[in-house]
């Protein structure tokens, strides 16, 4: 017990403060949403389990919430796009 009170749980909450610090909140807790995806693809490739219909459709759904969370429209790289010229009378 105190195994696991003392290292996975150490272990996790030091990548957690160290991931926090180096981004915002709000975009650190999207990506807990990628957890459940991650324990469904290590279950199947170190445990054998092969997941069923259910649990990819979950998988899948929690990584496309992420991608919607973290989602950031890119900025318009086009031509610049020329000002109009100002037409001065002269005085004459």
């Amino acid at each position: 017990m105190v195994y696991l009170g003392l290292f996975p749980t150490a272990l996790a909450f030091t990548t957690w403060a160290y991931a926090l610090a180096r981004t915002t909140a709000g975009r650190m807790s999207a990506t807990t949403y990628v957890v459940p995806a991650l324990v469904l693809l290590m279950s199947w490739a170190l445990l054998g389990e092969v997941p069923g219909v259910v649990g990819l459709a979950g998988g899948a759904l929690c990584l496309a919430g992420v991608a919607v969370s973290r989602y950031r429209p890119r900025a318009r790289t086009g031509p610049a796009v020329p000002e109009p010229a100002v037409v001065r009378e002269h005085a004459g």
